[in-house]
């Protein structure tokens, strides 16, 4: 193992790839700034394979990580589930995976859509999902720093919204259907205008040492926020 942070640093700079998969193993032993560094790493590598495992190292996958170290990856799994989210009627099951949004009857168990491929989805984890009370707007978050508001009845994009300076790993609406609330892993939450998709407030508090990881709003406004423990 790396005996510095600057040595696991160096192998993240390394042409070989096996090299920046054995670092990101690593990272996690330096704390916040370990994270960040992986989170930067999985956002800039041009390796789709560095950033599916970097994921697997920020969820503290363990037992898949023993089984899987970069001496014998072959590949990553594409088809894990990062995130799900029901529609206020119970007819539809949405969840995210690798670059992919799948949308399911919820009664019969059939595949309605996915949504992959288009040069207006997601490039990385979809790590966040939220349905709008009306049932037909949906919302995911990634780890490509962006927010997409999407038609769920037909899978089409209506805007893209940009602010996050990392992974946005939780996203929210409110229940009157006008707000979206996001979270990050730069400890950062913030607020937009669904309909419009302008910033409406960013919430940081700088003392805090951990990543929004989940957020759960109340029928009263009350914003509940569910953090990492590093």
């Amino acid at each position: 193992m790396s005996t510095t942070i600057e040595e696991v640093k160096k192998q993240l700079s390394s042409q070989s790839e096996q090299e920046r998969l054995a670092a990101l193993s690593e990272t996690l032993n330096y704390g916040q700034q370990g994270l960040e560094l992986l989170i930067e790493q999985s956002i800039k590598d041009p390796s789709d394979r560095v950033k599916q495992f970097a994921y697997r190292v920020f969820r503290g996958d363990n037992s898949w990580l023993m089984e899987n170290t970069p001496e014998n990856l072959i590949t990553c799994p594409t088809d894990i589930i990062t995130c799900l989210a029901i529609s206020p009627d119970n007819t539809i099951l949405v969840g995210g995976s690798w670059k992919k949004i799948w949308v399911w009857n919820l009664q019969t168990g059939e595949i309605i859509r996915s949504i992959e491929g288009s040069i207006e989805g997601h490039s990385h984890w979809v790590l966040s999902v939220a349905i709008s009370p009306g049932g037909n707007t949906l919302v995911s978050g990634g780890a490509d720093k962006n927010i997409k508001v999407w038609n769920l009845k037909t899978g089409q994009v209506i805007r893209t919204l940009n602010g996050h300076s990392s992974w946005i790993t939780a996203v929210a609406i409110t229940p009157d259907g006008k707000t979206i609330v996001s979270g990050s892993t730069t400890k950062t939450i913030k607020t937009w205008d669904l309909n419009t998709g302008n910033v409406k407030e960013t919430l940081q508090d700088p003392k805090e040492l951990s990543s929004v990881l989940s957020l759960c709003i109340g029928s009263i406004p009350i914003l509940q926020v569910y953090k990492s423990m590093i």
